[in-house]
């Protein structure tokens, strides 16, 4: 792992592998699919050395960890511009993950990057993501965001492709920075029967008694949300 800076004699490192499915368009035309297992590690510290921003950091942690182990696994990794993603959403049942552009590593690092920082945000900081894949032969790809610009797109990504000119998403900003729960996007008058929508996401409710001394947050049961992929 990348140390995070000099400035910092520890840190917390936060691994996960989990296997996923990904989706990319040859230049045959045809959209081929592979299936491989993924390994992070977040690189991550406190926002500062007092008791508050311990509690914090550990509230973001958790909501980090809680988002890869209930989310991520068994994803379909897919380009939202691939000719193949209207029929994929009606014929598997794995989560979807989309992309704005090619399903490399070097997009799905950034990415990753930017939806921890996002989930993190005012809790934890996350310096370096390192990733793994082995249908790349095992390379290893470090990504660090020091300036806080991903040069990822908007949501125009999703919301400028001709199929969904009529059905906007629902969210003004893409799923890598939110800091809920979803990694895609949904239209507005979206009639899918997978969708459960909250009227509060998941993940802002781990550890909101610690930060708003609040007893009465709601309690999540995440298999009701999680497609199931044990089939």
């Amino acid at each position: 792992m990348d140390y995070p800076s000099e400035e910092h004699k520890s840190f917390i490192v936060l691994p996960h592998t989990f296997p996923a499915i990904r989706a990319f368009d040859g230049d045959d035309g045809i959209t081929h699919l592979t299936s491989t297992m993924i390994t992070l590690k977040f690189s991550c510290t406190p926002m500062g050395d007092t008791v508050e921003d311990g509690t914090k950091g550990m509230v973001g942690f958790q909501r980090l960890r809680t988002w890869l182990e209930a989310v991520i696994n068994h994803i379909l990794i897919i380009n939202v511009e691939s000719p193949m993603l209207e029929s994929m959403q009606t014929s598997i049942s794995n989560m979807m993950l989309y992309t704005p552009g090619k399903t490399d590593d070097a997009l799905l690092a950034a990415l990753f990057h930017s939806k921890a920082s996002s989930i993190t945000r005012d809790l934890l900081e996350i310096h370096t993501i390192w990733m793994a894949s082995t249908d790349t032969e095992n390379t290893e790809r470090y990504y660090r965001c020091i300036d806080g610009h991903y040069e990822l797109p908007g949501i125009e990504y999703y919301n400028d492709l001709e199929i969904n000119k009529e059905v906007q998403s629902v969210n003004s900003e893409p799923w890598w920075e939110r800091p809920t729960i979803d990694i895609c996007e949904y239209g507005a008058s979206t009639d899918d029967t997978d969708v459960v929508w909250f009227e509060v996401d998941p993940l802002l409710e781990i550890g909101k008694e610690y930060l708003t001394n609040d007893s009465e947050a709601d309690i999540i049961v995440f298999d009701n949300w999680k497609k199931d992929t044990d089939e």
